[in-house]
């Protein structure tokens, strides 16, 4: 099965501690991992077999990730909402098992619930296709466009040029035309171009361009950027990359509850089954016979006041 990356749309406005290609690239890999639970024991060799290209060795990769355990132990969180601020680290513990061979990572019980929290939109994608891309900068901006795949029109940093150049970590210094040629040409030239992937040549994002916001009332040759706008073809509907399962026999399924919340399960006002976390699962809450369509009440799960109160969320409210 092709390994498939999913997490809350709130994680693409965290600010990264700042990483390296590869790096990135084990951080997606983690986060991966933490789908059904926040503390997960991890193969070495198992963790670095997509990661690893041929001249990298597992001992090089070893020494790469205990490098990245500083950065993300160290990874912590601060916002302000008009009542409230919120600090926390993201990562509690990393053990390395040197007899097993194993790796285990414990993520924070906040931010595991932010990025496993999916009621306000979800970013999915291929792990080894985000592998495939070789500039730090292209990655970042691929996790971004990401959450708009089926739209194709991102709109979101229309009027905060100053937040995507933060998400973006690029330079301060940099000028306008600087940016342009250095980081965002080469970007969508690499996140446009065909690529053989799967034994499947597609663009990632089909005619990807973009266009700067300027103020309207700024002076001098074409005024101040306070803004950046993406567009690209939306991909068309690949669900059947993202449902993971494996058969029993023939005739019987077995599907992780973690993707058949919402692809498979109906809503109903008078469920049989509920959803539970820590690990993330399903239990039955009623006598289920033979024949019955499983039900659940989405009406159970409601949005915390922290994410009502998340200033990321504003962009939701404007038209």
């Amino acid at each position: 099965m092709r390994e498939m990356v999913q997490y809350s749309n709130d994680f693409n406005f965290l600010p990264m501690p700042k990483l390296t290609e590869r790096e990135m690239d084990m951080v997606v890999k983690i986060l991966s991992k933490l789908a059904d639970d926040r503390s997960v024991k991890i193969d070495i060799y198992e963790f670095f077999s997509d990661l690893r290209n041929e001249k990298e060795s597992t001992n090089k990769m070893l020494e790469m990730f205990k490098g990245l355990s500083d950065k993300i132990l160290n990874y912590n969180i601060k916002y302000t909402t008009a009542t409230k601020a919120y600090a926390f680290v993201c990562f509690e513990k990393l053990v390395f098992d040197y007899k097993t061979n194993t790796i285990e990572i414990t993520a924070q019980q906040d931010f595991y619930e932010l990025i496993t929290n999916y009621q306000l939109g979800f970013t999915r994608f291929e792990l080894l296709e985000f592998i495939n891309i070789s500039s730090k900068y292209a990655k970042t901006l691929y996790r971004l466009l990401k959450q708009f795949r089926n739209s194709g029109v991102v709109t979101l940093f229309r009027n905060r040029w100053d937040d995507f150049c933060e998400i973006m970590q690029i330079p301060s210094e940099y000028a306008q035309g600087k940016i342009d040629e250095r980081i965002l040409k080469p970007c969508i030239k690499e996140l446009s171009g065909e690529r053989d992937l799967f034994n499947n040549n597609r663009n990632i994002f089909e005619n990807l361009t973009y266009k700067k916001i300027k103020d309207p009332n700024g002076r001098g040759r074409g005024g101040k950027v306070i803004g950046i706008e993406f567009y690209f073809t939306p991909e068309k509907d690949r669900s059947e990359l993202f449902m993971e399962w494996n058969a029993l026999d023939t005739n019987t399924l077995l599907v992780r509850a973690f993707r058949t919340k919402y692809s498979y399960i109906n809503h109903s006002s008078d469920p049989n089954v509920e959803v539970k976390y820590n690990p993330i699962r399903i239990e039955t809450i009623k006598e289920i016979r033979g024949g019955d369509e499983i039900l659940i009440d989405y009406n159970k799960e409601p949005l915390k006041q922290t994410y009502l109160e998340n200033k990321e969320k504003n962009f939701l409210l404007k038209k």
